[in-house]
């Protein structure tokens, strides 16, 4: 700008420093805008993975747990500081005797253990053996019934039940199907009184039971059939326990017969 034939003046830096200092305001306010909006976004972030309220009351009771259990280890800590050296010696001595005691009933335990282990060999050896001469019986008898069929023997037999006239005599047949009991008058004449039915051990229950029943007065016959042979053992035992007269006689598995009396 030209003025008279004055000094010429330039306002060319002015203009460019104004507009510099313009544009680095204007970037600073970008950066202050851009760090504003990652604030607001860390902000937002950090209320998303706050941790929930009963997480919160979860810590605090955890936190209140471990001071109280601070609490007790000090209050532990000074109890054993108050321990006197002879207090301690008592409690060494105290451990020692029950370690002692321990190690005797470990001992011991071991001892019966080995004791119980031996007696059990033992009845493992009798129990076998039991078991090997009970299968030699039941091979003796299925051999005894196997010989009166060849012989003939299994056609009807005539029993004549004498002695004992003045008791009150009884037969009972173990029977395959049934067991039967009947009595004899004292003339001799049969009268058939029970009959039982279903498994054998049902059978031996009552007839165990019938045999509790009876007294000195009464006299008892067993017919023994091969598949009866532990019961009717069972049921001699009982009535020998009991104190009454009795008597058996071995028959064929399905041998038949005829009762009769002396008198």
């Amino acid at each position: 700008m030209r003025r008279g034939g004055g000094p010429t003046i330039s306002l060319f830096s002015f203009q460019d420093i104004i507009t510099s200092v313009m544009g680095i305001l204007l970037f600073i306010a970008l950066l202050l805008a851009l760090q504003l909006v990652h604030a607001a976004v860390r902000v937002q972030e950090a209320a998303e993975t706050a941790p929930p309220a009963e997480e919160i009351q979860r810590l605090e009771r955890k936190k209140a747990e471990l001071e109280e259990e601070l609490q007790r280890m000090r209050q532990a800590s000074q109890d054993y500081a108050q321990i006197s050296p002879e207090g301690v010696a008592a409690l060494r001595r105290h451990v020692e005797e029950s370690a002692e005691r321990l190690r005797e009933i470990e001992e011991r335990t071991k001892k019966e253990f080995a004791r119980g282990n031996e007696e059990m060999r033992e009845g493992s050896g009798e129990l076998a053996s039991l078991k090997q001469i009970d299968e030699q019986l039941d091979r003796d008898l299925a051999r005894v019934d196997a010989r009166l069929r060849r012989v003939g023997m299994m056609k009807e037999l005539t029993f004549r039940v004498s002695g004992f006239e003045g008791s009150n005599r009884y037969v009972l047949d173990l029977g395959p199907n049934a067991w039967k009991i009947t009595r004899l008058s004292p003339t001799g004449e049969p009268t058939p009184l029970v009959e039982w039915r279903g498994a054998i051990a049902e059978r031996k229950s009552q007839a165990l039971r019938w045999c509790d029943q009876r007294d000195g007065g009464d006299y008892v016959f067993l017919l023994v059939r091969p598949s009866a042979m532990r019961e009717a053992d069972e049921i001699l035992d009982r009535l020998r326990e009991r104190g009454i007269p009795r008597g058996f006689e071995p028959l064929g598995e399905d041998q038949q017969f005829r009762l009769t009396s002396a008198s």
